[in-house]
């Protein structure tokens, strides 16, 4: 058992895993307390495909509003662009795999409603820059942020979750199914 204590409030984890089965409380719990995140922060899915899905759904009018990408990337953000009738705008990666801030800003137009971030990258595996999102976020794009680490356990830097207290259009997914060899239970979270 772990104590993480934050400003807001003190919490205990608990293991991941009782009596052999998986239990999505102790998912919440340990998200919670090793995230920071607030409970009503946390939403959980049929994996990150139905978040992803869900978020076009939600944010972009079929055949009148788009998305960007940031190549290479994950390819279900298309996948589930073209599904939902989303344009995609591409804004591919430097030679280094972080944002291309200029040509993203340039990119940005009414019709965008989410920019789909993958960090650390998928398949790159580099993160990026903290300070290239808070940039992003403290633009004068008023759509969504998308901040897609499905694999930040498997990174040397801290997730970036801890910001979305601070910007109210940031949406962070994250999933256990790679870090606790969980594939099959299918878990994404926002």
């Amino acid at each position: 058992t772990h104590t993480h204590t934050h400003t807001h409030r003190k919490q205990t984890c608990r293991p991941m895993y009782g009596r052999g089965q998986y239990d999505i409380i102790n998912e919440h719990s340990y998200l919670i307390c090793s995230r920071g995140v607030r409970p009503e922060q946390l939403f959980t899915g049929v994996g990150s495909d139905e978040a992803i899905d869900m978020t076009i759904r939600v944010f972009c009018a079929p055949t009148k509003e788009a998305i960007i990408v940031t190549p290479p990337t994950f390819g279900i953000y298309k996948t589930r662009a073209d599904v939902n009738q989303a344009e995609v705008i591409s804004v591919p990666l430097t030679p280094d795999y972080q944002l291309n801030m200029d040509e993203l800003k340039k990119a940005i137009k009414p019709e965008v409603k989410i920019i789909l971030l993958c960090s650390p990258g998928n398949p790159t595996a580099v993160r990026i820059r903290r300070e290239d999102i808070i940039q992003l976020l403290e633009s004068d794009y008023k759509g969504i942020v998308v901040l897609d680490e499905a694999y930040v356990d498997f990174s040397v830097s801290p997730s970036d979750c801890d910001l979305v207290e601070k910007y109210p259009n940031l949406i962070v997914f994250q999933t256990v199914s790679k870090s606790f060899g969980l594939a099959a239970i299918r878990s994404g979270l926002l």
